[in-house]
């Protein structure tokens, strides 16, 4: 098993970080952030295939 960590999935994991910890700390934006969070996820699917 490779231990090296591919850019885009710790790109991905700092995102997600960030994005739980604005959540948290301001409510109010929480469901704009899922909305971008799912936008942003089904980017990731689609672009995996290519």
């Amino acid at each position: 098993m490779d231990s090296q960590l591919d850019p885009r999935t710790a790109l991905m994991l700092l995102v997600g970080t960030f994005v739980v910890y604005v959540s948290l700390q301001h409510p109010q934006f929480s469901a704009a952030l899922m909305v971008g969070t799912g936008v942003v996820t089904l980017l990731h699917l689609v672009m995996k295939d290519t």
